[in-house]
């Protein structure tokens, strides 16, 4: 019995204090935050070390001069990096969309052993919503430790409120 009393006094000190969900709840941001620094500085790079791999190759193909060479740099290198750049601004285009979607249905309908519909398609599906949702992590800040406090605390004494 000495015990039950002692848990009800401890339940109603966490019911009277909103400090162990605040420590809580700012725990779990500094554990995401830690992750997401670490994504966001993969991707970061990732994406610095592509432009800068891409910048040389193109750099060193515009500074091809050897004369037997010039045909290969003026005909297939240059022309190669020129559609990749218009490539780039395509993928961004409401036209690129329309044209995944009309491919998507063509893996669906014409893979075999019905393999399109139940595995490829919606493996395509998965990779994509996880590169838009690596790439929205990526753009957002991670909230302050104040705005969680006061927000975990705002939404538990709403909460006891209600419930009272």
């Amino acid at each position: 019995k000495k015990n039950l009393i002692m848990f009800s006094q401890f339940l109603l000190q966490i019911w009277d204090s909103n400090d162990v969900p605040i420590d809580v709840a700012q725990s779990a941001v500094d554990h995401w935050e830690g992750a997401y620094n670490a994504l966001r500085g993969i991707v970061v790079a990732s994406v610095h070390s592509a432009g800068s791999m891409y910048d040389a190759a193109k750099a060193g193909a515009g500074g091809i001069e050897h004369h037997l060479l010039l045909p290969v740099r003026d005909f297939m290198l240059l022309p190669a990096f020129w559609g990749v750049e218009q490539s780039i601004g395509f993928i961004q285009s409401p036209q690129a969309s329309e044209l995944a979607s009309l491919s998507l249905d063509i893996v669906r309908t014409r893979t075999p052993l019905g393999l399109g519909d139940s595995v490829v398609a919606p493996l395509i599906l998965k990779s994509v919503d996880l590169v838009k949702a690596t790439w929205n992590i990526v753009q957002y800040p991670i909230p302050s430790r104040a705005a969680v406090r006061t927000s975990v605390d705002n939404i538990l004494t709403s909460t006891k409120w209600v419930i009272r």
